[in-house]
Formats: C-alpha cells, structure tokens, sequence
C-alpha cells in the first residue's frame, strides 16, 4: 500500500476522534483525505476524495459535482462528509480523515460554534454518519500533502 509521502520537518498531529462506537481507534483504519474547490463566478462547487482501505490491498477515487454553494468552506464541509459516505459505500468500519482546510477540522475538533448555519447541518451530518461506524478521526494535513487536491485539477 502507498500511503502519502511526508514533507520534510512536517510534523503532522494524532487523529482526534469524532464519532464511533469505539473509544479508541482500532490498530486497522482505512484513510481518506478530502479537497474541494469552489469556483466565485459561478458560486458553484465539486469535492473528491481518494481512499486507502484497511485492509491494504485498495485504493479508490471518487469526485462530486456538488452544483450552487455559499463558499470555500462550504464545499470543504462538503468533501469532509462525502470522504466520510465514501469510505462507508466501500465497508470501511473505521476511517481516519485528512483534510487541508484549518476552519472545518478545528471546528469538528473543539466542537466550537461557527455562525454560518451550514456549518451546523454539515458537522450534524458527520457526526451522524461517524456515530454509525466503529470509529471516526480526523486531522489536518498541509495542502502539499493532500492528494484528493490533485483529483480536481
């Protein structure tokens, strides 16, 4: 299996839980990093996610075209739960998440309140999803080393 390269003197954080019914992550994860990008003329926005299954022996891309959105972060929300719902469609029982926009992992982490309202039913639905999953986690990566990126170029 090929995980992502690490960039030099980058050191990257533990996985922080969001949802399961584990407390702690089992020794087997499969991992997900997500991107999205979002285009201001037309407001509209696609996601991708690209997977690593637990197991090793595969690795999946997927991309969404996710029409009329707010923003940036609107879509990064998006992708977070799209990586989450792919990972499930392809019976992954625990998902380590990675993901480069700042905003939505810290808010996912420390459970703060964001005042755009979308914010509220995206983490809704992740948590939701996470809860139905052995165990959920999710970190931030440097965009350098988010390959999902390289899927909507």
């Amino acid at each position: 299996m090929v995980l992502p390269t690490k960039l030099q003197g980058v050191f990257l954080s533990n996985f922080v839980r969001i949802g399961g019914r584990l407390t702690f992550a089992p020794p087997l994860t499969a991992l997900v990093q997500t991107d999205a990008t979002y285009n201001f003329r037309t407001r509209t926005s696609a996601v991708g996610a690209k997977l690593w299954a637990a197991d090793g022996n595969a690795i999946y891309t997927r991309t969404w075209q996710t029409g009329f959105r707010t923003s940036s972060t609107e879509a990064e929300w998006i992708s977070v739960l799209k990586g989450l719902e792919f990972a499930m469609d392809k019976e992954q029982d625990s998902v380590c998440i990675e993901n480069d926009c700042l905003g939505v992992i810290h808010h996912l982490i420390t459970q703060t309140r964001m005042k755009p309202k979308y914010a509220y039913y995206y983490e809704e639905q992740i948590r939701e999803r996470a809860n139905m999953i052995a165990w959920a986690g999710i970190r931030w990566i440097p965009r350098e080393m988010n390959q999902a990126d390289t899927l909507l170029r």
